[in-house]
């Protein structure tokens, strides 16, 4: 019986070097690719989560509506109104089972939810209890697919407690990434790496967090072909919740 309104900022920069045979690149330079290539890239998201009462089995509803996903160029992702339907067993994460979509024939955003549904169903947090300036090391294997390739990473958070007061604490985070990029025949796999840090308030109250900020950097190489592909990526993400009891 409580909403969670969610703000999602997200802003991401990759620059893209070729190198290696030099007719390949002749190509590429006849295609109009730019070596380097420099892309841009933004997401800007509000959702809405409402949860219902528990039944009888210490389970409750919840409902994850989308009520804003578009990119840097406010271009819509999905229309509106698309949302997640699942349940929450008491002290466990959402388990997401339902998709809702305005058009029965919007394949792509059936697509995106369903990437996002699978995506949350990897994520289990556990509870631990600390004390002021104690560290919580949190560590997740997630299969992300991009394109037409299936990324698997291997994501570690560290929380440090900085501060506590009777309704918010506050964290000190630290991540490291490392993933392999599953190839087709023409490429062997590749691995990437990266690093971050951030900070996030933690509501003791509604033992949620209410705010989270997160700055990454990404590294990947790719050869495929006789050319070899360097990618790197910068992030900047900021999450903010506001809570209301229904």
């Amino acid at each position: 019986m409580h909403k969670y309104v969610l703000t999602a900022l997200q802003q991401l920069k990759s620059t893209t070097t070729f190198s290696g045979n030099d007719s390949v690149l002749a190509i590429l330079k006849e295609r109009g690719i730019n070596n380097p290539t420099l892309t841009t890239r933004g997401i800007n998201a509000t959702a809405n989560t409402v949860t219902g009462e528990y039944d009888d089995n210490n389970k409750m509803p919840v409902r994850l509506t989308f009520l804003k996903l578009s990119d840097a160029n406010s271009n819509a992702v999905i229309p509106p109104g698309s949302a997640l339907l699942g349940k929450i067993e008491k002290d466990k994460m959402p388990v997401y089972d339902s998709v809702i979509v305005s058009d029965p024939n919007d394949t792509t955003t059936k697509k995106v939810l369903n990437q996002l549904k699978n995506l949350f169903s990897q994520i289990q947090l556990p509870a631990a209890k600390m004390k002021l300036g104690d560290e919580y090391v949190y560590t997740t294997p997630l299969t992300i697919p991009v394109g037409p390739v299936v990324m698997k990473m291997t994501m570690s958070v560290v929380y440090k407690l900085k501060t506590v007061t009777d309704s918010v604490a506050g964290f000190d985070l630290t991540m490291k990434m490392n993933f392999d990029i599953g190839m087709d025949s023409v490429a062997r796999k590749q691995r990437g790496n990266g690093s971050g840090s951030g900070t996030m308030i933690y509501d003791r109250i509604n033992s949620f967090p209410i705010k989270d900020e997160m700055h990454y950097t990404m590294q990947m190489a790719i050869e495929n072909k006789g050319i070899k592909i360097q990618v790197e990526m910068t992030s900047n993400a900021l999450h903010t919740y506001t809570i209301t009891k229904l």
